[in-house]
Formats: structure tokens, sequence, C-alpha cells
């Protein structure tokens, strides 16, 4: 039974983001605001139930507030852009890579307090080359539109 508060609360927190979903469908700064205030709650009930709450101020709203942000840059970009492409792709991908440096910096720093990155790096190293690549075939100064003739196949 010791579980069964911390499935109840994440299951909560999982209707509510869909429910936040559904009503802030076309708003999307809203949506992120509440997505990311409900991570945050989240995350401090759970932090209340398993009496432990020395990781959320330096590690779980530093997490959350993070990707809020970032999720609003990609937003701000999407907005902006002419033609929605790879390039939406190509900016996801780099948010999440810098979203993982983040996370990585921050639990290295509070397990061990060092803040270098280190598993992160490898997942920068994939997503990072394939951004740049859907970036360029969205925004490459040709007007080819085939790929087979891009890539001689």
């Amino acid at each position: 039974i010791s579980w069964s508060p911390i499935v109840l609360v994440s299951l909560a927190a999982a209707w509510l983001c869909a429910l936040v979903s559904l009503n802030f469908g076309r708003r999307p700064y809203r949506l992120i605001l509440s997505v990311t205030l409900i991570a945050a709650g989240t995350q401090t009930l759970l932090g209340m139930l398993t009496g432990d709450m020395t990781w959320l101020l330096p590690v779980g709203i530093p997490v959350a507030a993070s990707a809020g942000l970032l999720a609003a840059g990609v937003v701000v970009l999407a907005r902006r852009a002419v033609k929605i492409g790879g390039n939406l792709a190509g900016w996801v991908l780099f948010a999440l890579s810098i979203l993982s440096v983040i996370i990585d910096v921050l639990v290295s720093a509070r397990l061990n307090g060092n803040w270098r990155p280190a598993w992160s790096i490898i997942v920068v190293s994939t997503l990072i080359p394939v951004a740049v690549l859907l970036l360029y075939l969205h925004f490459r100064p040709t007007g080819q539109k085939r790929l087979r003739r891009y890539f001689h196949v």
C-alpha cells in the first residue's frame, strides 16, 4: 500500500496534463506553462510522499523549468517560420540535446558534486548531426525538392 499514493499522484498528473492539453490546445504558451506547473507540483507531491525533498530545488524544479523554456523556444521558432517541415524536427532535436545536458549536469552535481556532463555528450553527438541535416535540408539554397537527386540515389 505504500506505493499506491505515488501511483495516484502520477495518474492525477497525467489526467491534468490531458485535460490541460484539451483546454489550451490552440494556446501553446498557456499549455506549456500549465504542464510545467503540473510537473513541478507533481514533483513536490512525490517528494512529500517519499519524505525526501532535498532533490526538488537543485534538480527537479530546474529541469521542469528548463523543459518549459525550451518548449516555448521551439514554439517561438515555429511561429516565426514561413514553412514548417524538417526545421521543426531539427529545432526539437536541438532542444532535446540542450535538455539532456541540463539534466546530466544537474544530476551529476547533485550526486557527486561534479558539474561536468558525462552521458549527455553521447546524446548530443547523435542528436546534433541529425538536427543539422534536417535544418540544412529545409533551408538549403537550391530549389531541389527531390531527396533522390540530392543523395544521388
